[in-house]
């Protein structure tokens, strides 16, 4: 439920600007981040979006609910949500390592990440560069807009609390 805060009776947001062609992205990250989901809950009444949602541990998350009420800019609300143990779960998932992860892979895609030399400074804007490579070592080169970008970067820090959403500077065309 998204609300006004400065109406004198919480009225809903009734109208959303689309921001990535969505009305709402819902980041759900597990507080030891050993887990992380994007997902568009759907408008079902004025100010009230809705998800079904399977977790797949039991543990505390932080919900990040980034929207766009029309005419106020894009805002991040966020909550903490304890999921508790159900009949049959899976053991919960390890926690990430205590160090950067900078390459992964994913339907046979593999990604490799590259800081900035002296890392990344807070306070200051840094170009992050990703390479993406086939199964076979091949630069992957057919990539599509999703969301309306070439790519979208999560950073979550350490502490689960806070987190930041970036994209590649599309007014670079040799970008993406």
């Amino acid at each position: 439920r998204v609300r006004l805060e400065n109406s004198p009776d919480l009225r809903e947001v009734t109208d959303f600007d689309l921001v990535h062609e969505k009305p709402m992205h819902l980041f759900l990250v597990r507080k030891d981040l050993a887990y992380f989901a994007h997902e568009h809950p759907e408008i079902v009444s004025a100010g009230v979006f809705r998800l079904r949602y399977r977790f797949p541990a039991p543990g505390d998350y932080r919900l990040f609910a980034d929207v766009a009420p029309r005419d106020a800019g894009s805002q991040v609300v966020a909550t903490t949500l304890r999921v508790q143990p159900g009949a049959g779960d899976p053991p919960a998932p390890s926690p990430m390592p205590s160090g950067p992860v900078l390459s992964a892979e994913s339907a046979g895609v593999r990604v490799q990440m590259e800081l900035p030399r002296g890392g990344i400074a807070a306070g200051k804007t840094v170009t992050v560069a990703a390479t993406l490579r086939d199964a076979k070592g091949r630069p992957v080169i057919d990539l599509e807009p999703w969301l309306g970008a070439m790519a979208h970067l999560l950073l979550v820090h350490q502490d689960a609390e806070t987190f930041a959403h970036a994209h590649p500077d599309e007014r670079e065309p040799s970008l993406g």
